[in-house]
């Protein structure tokens, strides 16, 4: 039996990709840090009625604040980077490096959880990241063309910083749940990234300009698919609490947004080389399958 919490991943990664594509496509215009502030903001006034229902919980309170500053300023960081590097180049140049994630996970699973992922999910773990890395394959790089990339493009180190930042900041989202619980996390998380992404935001921006962009609609709208996208992330990772490495295999099954937005993406904004890339995506397919196998029952 396919447990829930595979469900919940995947809709994540369908929500995570379908905002990839609404970025690329619509949002582009806006400065990083201003969309990044209205999806936090959005985040923040959709949630607000689950408060009143649910309340918030948080059982450890300095372990909460601390992990759940850290993992705001760590995203703050790397999300201007992602999105930033998003608008200016192709998706399949900057999305597939998040593929890295759970790759990255692994050492901050094993230091801080004491958790080490099965051989089976292990495999499939290295298969998505392989599907990655023939995605970024072709023309004349040969096939350490995309190692090489790391060295010699820009796009492809800062993206890879962006993976390792991610990668720890998950492994720390399962901390701060067992400090509060899934929605408490969720919510005061998007609060406290609020503020600072609103700080950075004035700091950098004129106040008509950042007032622009929240009345724009399709960046109201890639904020709507971010709250589905995050919630249902630490809606999984809480659903999967009581698998061992549970976390890893849960970004590993999220991170097929990648493929969703390589080929969908790749399509609508005519990109080249579809066919390489559709074999990267069943690389992918075949990963995810594993990782749902190792932890099915």
């Amino acid at each position: 039996m396919i447990p829930a919490w595979v469900y919940i991943a995947l809709s994540s990664a369908l929500f995570t990709s379908l905002r990839h594509i609404h970025i690329k496509n619509k949002c582009s215009r806006h400065p990083s840090e201003i969309v990044i502030f209205v999806t936090r903001l959005a985040g923040v006034v959709v949630l607000m009625p689950l408060v009143f229902m649910q309340g918030i919980s948080v059982s450890k309170i300095p372990l909460f604040v601390f992990v759940t500053t850290l993992t705001v300023f760590i995203t703050a960081f790397a999300t201007i980077i992602q999105i930033s590097l998003l608008q200016r180049e192709d998706v399949s140049q900057s999305i597939p490096y998040l593929s890295f994630i759970p790759i990255f996970m692994i050492p901050w699973s094993m230091i801080l959880l004491r958790e080490i992922p099965a051989s089976v999910a292990l495999i499939g773990i290295l298969l998505t990241c392989m599907g990655s890395y023939v995605i970024n394959l072709g023309g004349k790089t040969g096939i350490m063309g995309p190692l090489k990339s790391v060295f010699r493009m820009r796009t492809s180190r800062l993206m890879l910083l962006v993976s390792f930042c991610l990668a720890f900041n998950t492994v720390c989202d399962k901390i701060a749940i067992s400090a509060s619980s899934s929605f408490s996390y969720i919510y005061c998380w998007t609060v406290a990234s609020t503020v600072v992404m609103g700080s950075i935001c004035l700091k950098r921006n004129p106040s008509k300009i950042v007032a622009s962009a929240l009345i724009d609609k399709h960046v109201i709208l890639q904020a709507l698919f971010w709250v589905g996208g995050y919630s249902c992330q630490i809606f999984a990772i809480g659903a999967a609490f009581g698998v061992s490495s549970g976390t890893t295999y849960v970004r590993a099954l999220t991170l097929t947004n990648v493929l969703f937005t390589v080929i969908f993406g790749g399509a609508l904004f005519k990109e080249k080389d579809m066919l390489r890339k559709g074999f990267a995506t069943f690389l992918m397919i075949c990963g995810s399958i594993l990782i749902v196998l190792a932890t099915s029952k």
